[in-house]
């Protein structure tokens, strides 16, 4: 029986493209933009260290001043870096149709910045129980760690849990914990999936 929905952020409740930071930022550096993407987006990147929390969003933004050489300042960096949410609103319906019945988190990979300037602003976070931030936890989806959190704290055992996200690794992160895992394609395929596992709206 489900007892429990966790939901992703970025992409599931809120589109986003978080590498629009490098074309805002790219007129005012003569730095390439692939050189930049690969040294803040590539694997192992400035973004992972900043997400996972072992950079710090000041630290991360220091270091992007030094790359690029960027006469901006930090307030600008950090506007540029965290202004690329928009709200999905079929995903914000779900989820309100969904409180009460069910215990709802939230999981995403986060940083800092992103939570101080963006998330913890948006009225969605009213909804939910709990929240798990990668930043806060020092580990990232598909991390067993981020997941073992969310679960912990709300309570609830793997098999009793829905876990939706948009990336295929992430969903068969959860499914190895044995919960049940739904990637995030569209609206109307998620409500087909949820309904697949007896969700009642």
């Amino acid at each position: 029986m489900i007892k429990a929905i966790l939901f992703d952020f970025g992409n599931v409740i809120c589109s986003f493209e978080n590498q629009i930071f490098l074309t805002r930022i790219s007129p005012f550096t003569n730095v390439p933009i692939e050189v930049l993407r690969k040294g803040i987006y590539g694997n192992g990147g400035m973004t992972n260290q900043l997400e996972s929390g072992k950079l710090t969003g000041a630290e991360f933004m220091q270091k992007v001043k030094q790359i690029t050489n960027t006469p901006l300042s930090h307030e600008a960096l950090v506007r540029a870096y965290t202004d690329v949410f928009v709200p999905i609103p079929s995903t914000y319906a779900l989820i309100r149709s969904l409180k009460g019945k069910y215990k709802l988190g939230l999981i995403s990979n986060i940083s800092d910045l992103d939570y101080e300037n963006t998330l913890s602003k948006n009225i969605v976070l009213g909804y939910f129980d709990t929240i798990t931030l990668s930043y806060m936890v020092q580990a990232l989806k598909p991390d067993a760690k981020i997941y073992e959190d969310a679960l912990q704290k709300l309570g609830v055992q793997p098999q009793e849990c829905v876990f939706i996200d948009d990336l295929h690794e992430n969903v068969k992160g959860a499914k190895k914990l044995g919960m049940h895992a739904i990637h995030y394609t569209g609206h109307e395929a998620l409500v087909a999936a949820l309904k697949g596992l007896n969700v009642s709206f």
